[in-house]
């Protein structure tokens, strides 16, 4: 599956939103590495929590190709879900990004530009905000 076949249409033209569950089921098949820290009865907070700190290690460790992978995922995601999903993204996974970029001054403008449109929005909000 592909993030085409997530958003479909009813037929009364409404687009179904992906819930939480959804949503881990999405990020297992996508980094199949991050399933074991990955617990969909703990509810979404705390898993997007595990897929931020996935993401920032990856970052810490230089692995550009999976830094890419899950800031799709996050966009996506993010585009594609729920409320929760969607607040779990903002509050959660681009804080932790914004943190991280806070933190280390290697490579901050490459990891930036490896941030599609709209997760970037969602990042420079966080730093004008919060001042990261």
């Amino acid at each position: 599956m592909r993030w085409h076949e997530i958003g479909f249409q009813s037929n009364h033209n409404h687009t179904f939103m992906i819930a939480s569950a959804e949503s881990m089921e999405w990020m297992q098949k996508e980094l199949p590495e991050l399933s074991c820290e990955l617990h969909p009865e703990e509810g979404m907070y705390p898993n997007m929590q595990a897929f931020s700190r996935y993401t920032c290690n990856k970052a810490l460790t230089g692995d550009f190709q999976t830094i890419g992978q899950c800031f799709s995922l996050a966009e996506n995601l993010y585009r594609n879900g729920s409320n929760t999903v969607r607040s779990a993204i903002e509050n959660v996974f681009v804080f932790s990004i914004s943190r991280l970029m806070s933190l280390t001054n290697t490579n901050r403008n490459y990891i930036k530009s490896l941030m599609p449109p709209t997760l970037l929005t969602l990042y420079m909000n966080q730093v004008l905000h919060h001042g990261y």
